[in-house]
């Protein structure tokens, strides 16, 4: 894993922009987001190396993130988003393989969203 962009700021956050617009999505992001999500499942389980039960959690922490960005707005989305990455890793007990297959998948099926700070890891 290479880290590729630092912020001066402080926290897991940090990268998301105190500027950044936190209106809500309008129902054609609320779309792109869920098949994002759905991208990034699929991704996932075309890999030999995550178990069914892996992906059952990986599926329930990116319906989470699906949900959550009905709720929050962009900023609080985003930040959200950092955390349910963060613990998935964990609470699935990925290896740094598997764990850069999610931050590959979440990058690839949200590159029309993010700005330059949200992709930390490359």
């Amino acid at each position: 894993m290479l880290i590729s962009h630092v912020s001066p700021r402080r926290g897991i956050g940090g990268s998301v922009d105190p500027g950044f617009d936190n209106a809500p999505f309008t129902k054609p992001e609320l779309a792109r987001i869920a098949a994002s999500i759905e991208e990034i499942k699929q991704t996932l389980s075309e890999r030999s190396d995550v178990s069914r039960e892996q992906l059952d959690l990986i599926a329930r922490k990116l319906d989470d993130a699906r949900d959550a960005s009905e709720r929050v707005g962009r900023k609080g989305w985003k930040l959200s988003y950092f955390w349910i990455t963060d613990n998935t890793i964990t609470d699935a007990a990925l290896n740094s393989e598997l764990a850069d297959a999610l931050f590959d998948a979440t990058r690839a099926a949200f590159s029309w969203l993010v700005d330059g700070g949200f992709q930390l890891l490359q």
